[in-house]
């Protein structure tokens, strides 16, 4: 009788701590560092972050954040309460993964915070310091002021879930946080990126 109890509460703890959710990224902070030489100054700034969303699949995933400390927290509850929405998320995990390619994230609509990495305009990018956030890059992609689209081949559909459209809680949320958000840019447009200088 004994042994019956002890394997259904076995049984019970298992079937909680999975609770179908999808394990998308389960690195170690070494791993999510590698492959790229990024001054320490750089990576000491920066967190490593366990993040749930709601999935395409309309499952519960679990991905990973690398982000600034200043706003770990504050970014981990957007989060929270984008998965509280069920605002669909297709992936979120280090783009060390990706070898370090914005291009090859883009393309696997990947969501990614900190990249050690430039912006187009050859400026050193608001990722590199972990201060801007980019998401669904295939649904929310990036116009550039001579009309190239980016990641090749996406295009901004309001009606496509995972879009990022105006007056959605997903920019009030930043908005809150002191965030801009690239779909308010002048003349080129950032769906997929919100940043804490707004650039």
């Amino acid at each position: 009788m004994r042994i019956i109890v002890i394997l259904s509460i076995l049984f019970s703890f298992s079937a909680q701590s999975s609770n179908d959710t999808i394990i998308d990224a389960n690195f170690s902070r070494a791993e999510v560092f590698s492959g790229k030489i990024i001054p320490s100054k750089v990576i000491k700034n920066q967190r490593l972050i366990k993040i749930f969303y709601y999935g395409f699949d309309n499952k519960i995933h679990q991905g990973q954040l690398v982000c600034n400390y200043l706003f770990a927290d504050e970014l981990k509850s957007i989060f929270n309460k984008l998965l509280k929405d069920k605002f669909p998320i297709f992936s979120v995990i280090p783009v060390h993964k990706f070898n370090w390619s914005d291009s090859e994230s883009m393309k696997a609509n990947n969501t990614s915070c900190f990249n050690f990495r430039k912006s187009q305009n050859g400026q050193i990018s608001e990722h590199a310091k972990g201060l801007a956030l980019d998401i669904n890059p295939l649904q929310n992609p990036y116009y550039s002021r001579n009309s190239k689209i980016y990641p090749k081949g996406a295009s901004y559909n309001v009606n496509e879930k995972g879009t990022i459209v105006k007056g959605s809680n997903i920019i009030k949320y930043f908005q809150k946080l002191g965030w801009g958000w690239g779909g308010n840019w002048k003349y080129s447009k950032d769906y997929q990126h919100f940043s804490s200088n707004g650039r």
